[in-house]
């Protein structure tokens, strides 16, 4: 939501990319053949996860250290390839017409980067003067001091030197680092290259909290939106694996999304996605194909930038191992392409982007979405609990045939409400209508 963010992301679809674990090669070039495929799945925006040289450290039971912690920014990982072969990459998105954005872990730096001896006061110390790794989830690096100016204008050098190349950084644990590096970095950032994505990442709410735990300050999700123009929503992640899980009801997700809609500035951007790092893959969470076709189009549907992480198009059920090189497992178990290349082109729609947007919940199984844009609406059901029963749902949309943008079927609005099976739905409707508010329904959210 920074000043500069160009609501244009609200229509496009990022792709998580682990280059070690994406080919058997593990190489730049061998992403090259693969690129036409991501181009016709819808994708705009690739996101490379770690192009640089990772610490040697290795922790066991990995083959690797944590791509995560790197020695420095000055090159790319020569396991990788050549700097030549990288820009080959770059060259290769771009001339597709997508873009490129690199990850950043600038939180910290590895135990073995050239830097501890050559820049010690780079990194933060305590009191006896030892280097300090705050957080234990990261013990082969340590902390970066950012109250350091001479920090600043080396990560800085090197982040306009990247910034020729690529479209966009993101970076992990933006949280931790200070709001005045942000402000910085995106000030100078933007004199190289105008129009720069800037993605931050979200800790896990149990990070976050063993965080605050030990008092180490961090900055919130609306304070990051200052400075970014992409943020993961990590908060409505959690949410949904509650509902998931059954902890917590369809209405009360409902409102959840809907509250949080309604306290975000008009212009922030959310990444929307169902699959994170850290998280369980969608396609293993979900009892079948159906129940994963309506949880995808719904996150595509989300108000934001719909995400996806590598192998989420054929229904991967087994995590990104980005602590080996084990190549992800590439066998089509749902293939997904056609349903995510449709749900990329509605995201293009104008609703998408400028539209009021609210969400409703039937029967405990259904989720109606609705982008509202003067004259325009777009409408959407997802039946989040595939069960071979009908759900009855209501609409503002006069009586007619319509049809189903995902499918081309047609389907019937009778008395303000249509029958839903299980297939996705979504609706464009021209006209004078009603825009739905929390009061429609009466119903009372605890």
């Amino acid at each position: 939501m920074a000043k500069v963010t160009n609501l244009t992301l609200r229509h496009k679809v990022v792709y998580y990319l682990y280059i070690r674990n994406f080919t058997e090669e593990g190489t730049f070039r061998a992403v090259i053949p693969e690129l036409e495929r991501l181009r016709d799945l819808g994708i705009d925006i690739i996101v490379l996860q770690s192009i640089f040289p990772t610490t040697d450290i290795v922790q066991e039971p990995y083959q690797h250290g944590n791509p995560f912690v790197v020695k420095d920014f000055d090159q790319v990982n020569p396991e990788y390839g050549t700097p030549g072969d990288f820009r080959d990459l770059v060259d290769a998105i771009h001339d597709l017409g997508m873009q490129v954005v690199i990850n950043l872990p600038l939180f910290h730096l590895a135990k073995d980067s050239k830097l501890v001896t050559e820049q010690p006061d780079f990194f933060l110390k305590d009191d006896d003067g030892n280097f300090v790794s705050r957080i234990s989830l990261f013990d082969s690096s340590y902390d970066l001091n950012y109250n350091n100016p001479k920090l600043w204008d080396y990560l800085i050098e090197r982040l306009e030197y990247w910034a020729t190349l690529v479209d966009g950084f993101s970076t992990n644990h933006a949280q931790l680092i200070r709001p005045e590096f942000w402000s910085s970095a995106r000030a100078e950032v933007e004199d190289v290259h105008p129009y720069f994505y800037w993605i931050a990442g979200i800790m896990p709410d149990v990070f976050m909290q063993n965080v605050r735990i030990i008092g180490m300050p961090y900055l919130t999700y609306h304070e990051l939106s200052s400075f970014f123009d992409l943020i993961d929503n990590g908060a409505y992640m959690t949410w949904l694996e509650r509902f998931y899980s059954g902890k917590v009801s369809l209405e009360n997700f409902a409102y959840f999304l809907n509250w949080s809609e309604l306290n975000s500035p008009t212009t922030l951007v959310r990444l929307q996605a169902l699959e994170y790092t850290y998280s369980e893959r969608l396609a293993k969470r979900c009892h079948d194909v159906t129940m994963l076709a309506n949880w995808t189009a719904f996150s595509f549907f989300q108000k934001g930038t719909a995400s996806l992480v590598m192998g989420q198009e054929y229904g991967s059920e087994e995590a990104v191992n980005y602590l080996s090189d084990d190549v992800i497992d590439w066998t089509v178990k749902h293939d997904l392409t056609p349903l995510i290349h449709q749900m990329a082109q509605i995201k293009k729609r104008e609703e998408c982007k400028n539209g009021y947007y609210f969400i409703e919940a039937y029967d405990q199984d259904v989720l109606k979405c609705s982008y509202h844009y003067y004259d325009r609406h777009l409408i959407g059901a997802f039946k989040l609990r595939p069960n071979s029963t009908p759900s009855e749902v209501q609409t503002n949309i006069p009586d007619g045939t319509y049809t189903n943008l995902l499918t081309e079927d047609t389907f019937t609005i009778k008395d303000g409400k249509f029958l839903m099976a299980d297939t996705p739905i979504i609706i464009a409707y021209q006209g004078k209508l009603p825009v739905p508010t929390l009061m429609d329904k009466g119903e009372t959210y605890v």
